[in-house]
């Protein structure tokens, strides 16, 4: 979980409900003066990189001997061009699925390896509306973040049954954060913003209550919603969606 936005609120929560937290983030300087300021440990990582994120969660369970729950957030800066077809394409938007998407599967390896290792846990994803929502704007955000609510829901089943570990997901709207400069979040209605502290109260919802798991929760303004994995269209569906689940690749 990083130094800023998202993460440094819900560091901030669990702290204050007396765990022991650890963040981290590639961004050594920001990532040390949050750990400062809210009191806990930092380590620094690059999502992307195997190694320092392995390393990482090493050095947490040797500090601590213990994981009890892992929060994936990323805040890689969004970059949108408005050069139209004339530019090639921007390699930032490769970076963005990549810390997305391929930070969030190498993430969730090794959470749940340490997880299980002191009999289960709670594993909670930031996925986005954009993961329920098209978003023409940002189209390669959208379709990563798809792709996070999709992995979730797909390891939610085995990871309750076999390792005692709840999955779920947040898809907050609109939240300010790092992600663009104060600017462009002006050119946004107030009026819809999600509140960072709603976002807050349901990472503790969902810490208390041992009975959700494998939920997608909607988070719009000051309201929440559940959202169960849809229901196969038919039995030829159903057949092929239990040979997927009934098969790990954690």
């Amino acid at each position: 979980m990083p130094g800023s936005g998202i993460g440094l609120a819900v560091a901030s929560y669990l702290l204050s409900q007396g765990w022991l937290v650890v963040i981290s983030d590639k961004d050594a300087v920001a990532g040390e003066k949050a750990a400062a300021e809210l009191g806990c440990k930092f380590f620094a990582a690059d999502i992307t990189n195997y190694d320092q994120l392995a390393q990482t969660f090493a050095l947490t369970w040797q500090q601590y001997h213990r994981l009890d729950f892992e929060h994936y957030y990323d805040e890689e800066p969004l970059v949108v061009s408005s050069d139209g077809f004339e530019s090639l394409p921007i390699p930032a938007f490769l970076m963005t699925a990549k810390v997305n998407f391929i930070g969030t599967l190498q993430t969730a390896y090794l959470a749940q390896h340490y997880l299980a290792r002191n009999g289960g846990g709670s594993l909670i994803f930031t996925a986005s509306s954009g993961s329920l929502y098209p978003s023409a704007a940002v189209p390669v955000y959208s379709a990563s973040k798809h792709g996070v609510l999709g992995f979730a829901q797909s390891i939610a089943k085995y990871s309750w049954e076999e390792k005692n570990i709840r999955v779920n997901s947040l898809c907050p709207g609109t939240i300010i954060t790092g992600l663009t400069d104060e600017k462009n979040w002006a050119r946004f209605p107030k009026a819809h913003l999600t509140p960072m502290k709603k976002l807050v109260d349901v990472v503790g919802i969902l810490l208390d209550d041992p009975a959700i798991h494998g939920k997608a929760v909607e988070i719009s303004g000051l309201n929440h919603y559940f959202h169960s994995p849809r229901t196969p269209v038919d039995e030829s569906m159903v057949v092929a969606v239990d040979e997927v689940q009934s098969r790990s690749f954690l």
